[in-house]
């Protein structure tokens, strides 16, 4: 359960304009984000993440009226994976029309497919998957922010070296590193490298096992 005072639903005005909490031993220490330069010395290395979170999140609606939820597994072509919510609630083959960003019903649909054991389902769309991603997606923001994608969030649901789309969800901590700190730490003379690490769905699934410990 996560108090809901302890839950910051909307991003600060300026990126690096978050806290810092540094674990040095046994001491725990507040800082400010831009703070983070100076645990760095010339010489030192930053690996960062240019994976790019692609609007995975579509929403359409039942021939009841029921609405429904699918996040987007797969990038390219027009049978991919995805979950689905409800899942129980949908039939194999049940046909799900699309809504645009305004809620207005459309013309494109989702056919919904086989469940498989790890939640995921296989789907059919009526356009390739990027394209309905570019006309009706939204970022798949965590659902413990409870609230829908802005038009603010395609920016700051990306870090500022996004480069490579493929991820369904942001990797967060990154989300505070400004341009502003990049540059200052190139010129400190810390080298920065990257990698490409898509987040996938697993970040939004629920822990199963009951004993962790148990593996």
């Amino acid at each position: 359960t996560l108090p809901e005072g302890a839950i910051a639903r909307f991003p600060p005005p300026s990126r690096d304009g978050g806290r810092l909490l540094l674990s040095a031993g046994h001491s725990w220490n507040e800082h400010c984000i831009p703070d983070l330069i100076e645990q760095f010395e010339a010489g030192d290395v930053l690996v960062v993440n240019d994976t790019r979170v692609v609007r995975a999140r579509i929403f359409g609606v039942r021939e009841t009226g029921g609405r429904v939820e699918f996040l987007l597994l797969g990038a390219r072509g027009r049978a991919i994976p995805a979950m689905v919510r409800p899942s129980r609630k949908i039939r194999e083959g049940e046909l799900i029309w699309i809504v645009d960003r305004t809620g207005s019903k459309t013309d494109q649909w989702i056919r919904a497919g086989t469940a498989a054991s790890d939640g995921r389902r296989e789907v059919e769309l009526s356009i390739d998957a990027d394209q309905m991603m570019d006309l009706f997606g939204s970022m798949p923001l965590p659902p413990y922010l409870e609230r829908d994608a802005s038009l603010e969030d395609n920016e700051r649901y990306q870090t500022v070296f996004a480069d490579e789309p493929g991820a369904v969800a942001a990797p967060t901590a990154s989300l505070h590193l400004s341009r502003e700190m990049m540059a200052n730490m190139v010129k400190k003379g810390v080298e920065i490298h990257r990698v490409t690490l898509h987040v996938g769905p697993g970040t939004f699934r629920s822990l199963r096992p009951v004993d962790l410990d148990s593996g």
